[in-house]
């Protein structure tokens, strides 16, 4: 799902940028744990569906912690090309209402299926437990189709009012091509 848009694909490079930012170094993860609390950021594995979940609740719940350190990295940073995309993902991404919804949104999807997989991975599942949880699962998309877009707005605007975001979408400008 995560790579059938644009914006997808986008939204989860920044969260393994931001991962791979600090992690690449135990100077800039030691940076990195002046300012989080509980949760250390994580790696999106190709081959573990869970790690997508736990690399965006580390974000999700330390947003505001995780941009703080980015931008104490830009400034104290002696590689330039560090210094740069450390400011870019502070300034772009965490300064974007778009990201900070997107990642209200895609915490919650993620959330929601993880606690349905790890049900059905169970060793005493039993077929008619395992229809019940996929039936749930339908059902929450389907009230999240309906209620999920206003509660997750509703909690962005929290985030986003925590981070001093301004309340808006950007228009992104299309490239016209002739031919």
């Amino acid at each position: 799902m995560e790579n059938s848009w644009v914006e997808g694909k986008s939204f989860f490079g920044a969260c393994q940028a931001i991962y791979n930012i600090f992690a690449n170094s135990t100077k800039r993860w030691n940076l990195l744990f002046e300012f989080l609390d509980d949760l250390t950021l994580k790696s999106l594995r190709v081959t573990r569906w869970e790690s997508r979940i736990e690399s965006v609740k580390a974000i999700r719940i330390q947003a505001p912690k995780t941009s703080n350190a980015l931008m104490k990295l830009a400034e104290v940073s002696d590689d330039p090309k560090i210094c740069w995309d450390a400011e870019k993902l502070a300034s772009n991404e965490f300064s974007s209402f778009e990201f900070i919804l997107s990642l209200i949104i895609w915490h919650d999807i993620l959330h929601k299926i993880n606690l349905v997989i790890k049900n059905l991975q169970s060793e005493d599942m039993c077929l008619d437990v395992a229809i019940a949880s996929l039936k749930g699962l339908v059902s929450f998309f389907e009230k999240y189709r309906e209620n999920g877009f206003t509660s997750a707005m509703i909690d962005t605007k929290e985030l986003a009012n925590k981070m001093d975001i301004e309340h808006v979408f950007l228009i992104k400008r299309r490239i016209k091509r002739n031919g």
